[in-house]
């Protein structure tokens, strides 16, 4: 299973998880960091590779903390953090997810 990783400790904002989630993952797959941040469109990224890959979000305490105090997600009482873990889980025939 090809393994890809995130790196937690550039995390600081929306941003560079962004840009973490492009260098970590969508350039693999499309050739070009071009995710710019739609929820929607990254539950279309994680779904792209024909065969079950591994993502691992190192830090990833730091990123849930970053990411848990944004809260306009367009969803009842969901913060960005809970949205993305929702897109994680919903993915999880094509994704398998590792948190450290």
């Amino acid at each position: 299973m090809v393994t890809f990783e995130i790196d937690g400790t550039k995390v600081v904002d929306f941003p560079t998880f962004i840009d973490e989630i492009n260098c970590g993952l969508i350039l693999h797959f499309s050739g070009q960091m071009s995710w710019k941040g739609n929820l929607d469109a990254l539950n279309d990224y994680l779904s792209w590779p024909d065969r079950r890959y591994r993502l691992v979000i190192l830090n990833s305490d730091r990123v849930r903390s970053v990411l848990s105090h944004i809260d306009d997600v367009g969803e009842d009482d969901l913060t960005l953090w809970d949205a993305i873990l929702d897109i994680f889980n919903n993915n999880s025939k094509h994704v398998e997810v590792h948190l450290q």
